[in-house]
């Protein structure tokens, strides 16, 4: 399965994913702090 040995391609994507959590976790809090 690619969980046990994911290709080198899987790290931008892990890194893509990391990011777009980041950015949604900061506008989740900075409109929880709006309101």
């Amino acid at each position: 399965m690619w969980g046990l040995k994911p290709p080198r391609t899987s790290l931008s994507s892990s890194r893509r994913i990391y990011i777009a959590g980041l950015l949604l976790l900061l506008l989740f809090l900075s409109a929880h702090t709006t309101i």
